[in-house]
C-alpha cells in the first residue's frame, strides 16, 4: 500500500537522512523542495500542512491571521456575527485535535488490549475528530481548511510529478 503524500512530508520534516528511499523512489529533500515550491503559490494551504505536521506557535499564529481574514470576508458577505480571529483560533484548535476516546483513529479499542476493533468509535463516529462546533461561519471555515489540506497534497504531488 502506498503512503499518502502527507505521511511522506511528515517523515521528511523529521528525518536526519535526506537520501532517497528505495521504497518511495524519492528523497526527503525531494519532498521538502516540492513543498517549498508549492508554498510559493499556495501559502495558506502549505501553512496549514506545516501547522498540522510540525505545530510551531509562530506558524499557528500566522495561519490564524490568514484564516481570520478569510472568514471575515465570508462573515461580512453573509452578515454573520462574531469575532473572526476567535473563530479562526477555535477552528485551528479543532482541526489539530483528535477524539479522546479513540485517539483520532476512528475505531474502538478492544477492551483489555491495544488492538482496534472494526467498530466505529461511538464518540466521533469514525471521523477521528469531535463534532464541529455549531455555527455557519465555523462550518464554512472547517470546510475551507479541509479544502486547503487537500489542495496542499495535490500541489505537492504535481510538483513531484509522481503518482504516490
Amino acid at each position: 500500500m502506498m503512503a499518502k503524500i502527507e505521511e511522506h512530508y511528515s517523515i521528511a520534516r523529521h528525518t536526519s537522512n535526506l537520501k532517497s528511499s528505495p521504497l518511495t523512489r524519492m528523497s526527503a529533500s525531494d519532498i521538502l523542495m516540492s513543498t517549498g515550491m508549492a508554498a510559493q503559490r499556495h501559502e495558506t494551504a502549505l501553512l496549514l500542512w506545516d501547522v498540522a505536521f510540525r505545530g510551531k506557535t509562530s506558524a499557528k499564529l500566522a495561519l490564524v491571521d490568514l484564516l481570520a481574514k478569510s472568514v471575515a470576508g465570508h462573515m461580512l458577505r453573509h452578515r454573520l456575527k462574531g469575532n473572526p480571529r476567535t473563530l479562526a483560533r477555535a477552528a485551528v484548535a479543532w482541526y489539530l485535535s483528535q477524539c479522546p476516546a479513540c485517539g483520532g483513529e476512528g475505531h474502538q479499542i478492544i477492551e483489555g488490549t491495544i488492538t482496534r476493533s472494526d467498530e466505529l468509535c461511538p464518540d466521533c463516529h469514525g471521523t477521528g475528530k469531535l463534532p464541529k462546533p455549531e455555527g455557519e461561519a465555523f462550518r464554512w471555515l472547517a470546510d475551507e481548511m479541509a479544502q486547503l489540506a487537500h489542495s496542499a497534497a495535490g500541489c505537492v504531488r504535481r510538483k513531484l510529478a509522481v503518482d504516490l
